[in-house]
């Protein structure tokens, strides 16, 4: 698994509410979101602005060079 910034961003947001619901959210598929995780694709800048949205609601102290 590549470990970039859009890999744990994913990564983080997936711990916080599954893969199934990220997915949902972002209204792409289960493989999308896996293929994100993995590091074998980028997400769209908006799916990642909503992904760092999604941690901020959750966290408002919430910084993506943290790792969890």
């Amino acid at each position: 698994m590549a470990d970039t910034l859009h890999s744990r961003v994913v990564r983080q947001a997936c711990a916080l509410v599954g893969v199934d619901h990220l997915a949902d959210r972002l209204d792409v598929s289960r493989a999308t979101v896996e293929s994100w995780l993995a590091g074998t694709a980028t997400p769209a800048p908006r799916a990642f602005l909503r992904t760092l949205s999604l941690l901020r609601a959750s966290d408002p102290n919430y910084r993506p060079l943290t790792e969890t």
